[in-house]
């Protein structure tokens, strides 16, 4: 049962009030009675991931949670939005004013995002909180000055705490893949160019007669991989510190001119503008029906190479390096997150009477000991180290029940998904078919892609994104339907594409751009070492 302090504008202010109180008094009430953790049950809500939730109802019982508890003394409750109504549930949450104490990754889609969640008064400003209270994420914080730089608003607020990438091989999970025993079938070098990519599909199509080729759907044409060889994204990028948006840019011309060639002569699966079915996908591709596809290291290739082990043993379906329009040319970008992912953030609500409880048992995931846990669980049970190395036991890798292993890690640990902690690469490093592998591939440019400075950071103020939100729904409705009508040559792109960016503009797009702009020179001003991107190892300091 979610609690709250009260209702409306009294609920919050009080709730900010005993914040103070708190972060100054330590672990005291606003009534000046010591705190007897034992005696409060905070409540979570997230997502229940989907793999979890054919063995767990809730992540309350989980070893993990009660690992937690033992540690900190924390009792907390866990409480999921059914899957597939996050959204509505989380608004009915705050309209109901009934908030968890705290709330994972909902505010990635609240319209103004985390600092408008604040100023509707829905979540903690948690910056001096913390301080005193999470001493484990201030230690990351003060080795990792990166981090602070992009979980802080430009007011310097920070108000969640962090899922970390602890190695730059973690912030690149997906990427373009193929049939390499194929490949070696036809005497062919790896892709390295869109030409070597188009040669590659045709002689698929043509020599072996490969039903779809290159087997996509929608998003797998816009996000970094084909597109991105063409020195564009399908978003908002940095260009000699300008903000661009690549759907409008004169290269975007030429990318449709490709991919309608490639669908034209039936190189793409005929149906990508369809909604994604990943059943008849995993048919397809083993089924002998797939040449290549945009795919995730784990869910995907190491998927399909377990799967197909014992019934194909020549299948081998593996990475390629992202591919460029010259031959040797490094592109500028990859599929590659931010050192902070989002999904995993957590905010402590205005309901919590006990934000500093709610820190604690947060920070933990934070230390050595936290770490361990999130990312392997229990040593001894789900891990054990060999040669220096963590390595999950049978229980998580061929576990005796024949629970999958997407399911039975999410009961000792948390690093198959988001959350309040630092993802560990060695993660990676698991099983006959190992992500790190195909990540490696996808990675090779990763020091090209950094010295590219292309992020657009900065945070839009509540106005901006008032100004911004509806122009930005009608663009992106309107450049989806150009995009498949561009694909498929129901319309020209080579006649039609002016008249297509002038309406972009009567849209807004110019509008949209020049406010991004703004935001980022903000956000440069304040943060210039922004313009010195580094790569690092958060990780490292766990291990050292």
């Amino acid at each position: 049962m979610y609690r709250c302090l009260a209702r409306g504008k009294t609920r919050i202010v009080l709730a900010l009030v005993i914040a103070t109180i708190l972060a100054v008094s330590g672990f005291l009430t606003g009534c000046g009675k010591k705190i007897n953790p034992g005696d409060v049950t905070l409540t979570y809500w997230c997502n229940l991931a989907a793999t979890a939730s054919g063995i767990m109802t809730s992540y309350t019982d989980t070893e993990w949670n009660r690992v937690m508890f033992e540690k900190t003394g924390v009792k907390v409750n866990f409480l999921h939005p059914v899957f597939g109504q996050e959204k509505e549930q989380l608004n009915v949450m705050i309209a109901s004013g009934d908030l968890t104490d705290m709330i994972e990754s909902a505010f990635i889609q609240y319209t103004g995002g985390v600092v408008k969640a604040h100023e509707d008064g829905l979540i903690l400003d948690i910056t001096n909180l913390q301080k005193k209270h999470a001493p484990n994420l201030m230690k990351l914080y003060d080795n990792y000055p990166d981090l602070y730089m992009e979980m802080a608003d430009e007011e310097g607020r920070i108000f969640q705490t962090p899922l970390i990438k602890g190695h730059d091989s973690l912030r690149t999970f997906q990427g373009p893949a193929l049939r390499k025993d194929w490949l070696k079938k036809l005497n062919l070098p790896e892709p390295e160019t869109i030409e070597d990519w188009y040669n590659v599909l045709t002689k698929f199509k043509k020599e072996l007669k490969v039903k779809v080729p290159l087997l996509v759907v929608l998003n797998d044409l816009r996000v970094p991989g084909f597109i991105t060889a063409f020195g564009i994204t399908s978003a908002y990028f940095v260009e000699d510190g300008k903000v661009k948006y690549g759907p409008i840019d004169p290269r975007f011309k030429d990318y449709m001119k490709e991919m309608a060639k490639w669908y034209k002569e039936g190189l793409i699966y005929p149906d990508f503008a369809l909604k994604k079915d990943a059943k008849k996908m995993d048919a397809m591709i083993m089924g002998d029906e797939a040449g290549a596809a945009i795919l995730m290291a784990n869910s995907g290739i190491s998927r399909y190479m377990s799967l197909m082990e014992n019934k194909n043993p020549e299948f081998f379906f593996g990475a390629v390096q992202y591919p460029s329009l010259v031959k040797g040319e490094a592109p500028r970008f990859l599929q590659r997150e931010g050192l902070v992912n989002n999904s995993g953030c957590v905010a402590i609500t205005s309901s919590c009477e006990y934000p500093e409880l709610a820190l604690k048992y947060l920070d933990y995931g934070y230390s050595k000991e936290g770490h361990m846990l999130m990312n392997f669980g229990i040593e001894g049970v789900s891990y054990e180290i060999i040669d220096g190395e963590p390595k999950y036991t049978d229980l998580i890798m061929n576990n005796p029940d024949g629970i999958p292993r997407a399911a039975i890690s999410y009961q000792y640990f948390r690093v198959a998904g988001p959350g309040p902690y630092v993802q560990d690469s060695r993660k990676n490093k698991q099983g006959r078919f190992n992500e790190k592998e195909n990540v490696d591939i996808w990675a090779k440019f990763t020091k090209e892609a950094v010295e590219a400075k292309s992020e657009v950071h900065g945070i839009l103020t509540a106005d901006e994104t008032a100004a911004t939100s509806s122009k930005q729904l009608e663009v992106n409705t309107y450049g989806d339907e150009m995009f498949i009508k561009f694909v498929m040559g129901s319309v020209d792109v080579e006649k039609e594409f002016d008249n297509y960016v002038a309406r972009m503009e009567q849209m807004g797009i110019k509008d949209i751009i020049a406010i991004k702009q703004a935001a980022y020179d903000r956000f440069v001003k304040r943060y210039p070492d922004v313009n010195n991107p580094k790569t690092y190892s958060v990780e490292d300091i766990f291990w050292k």
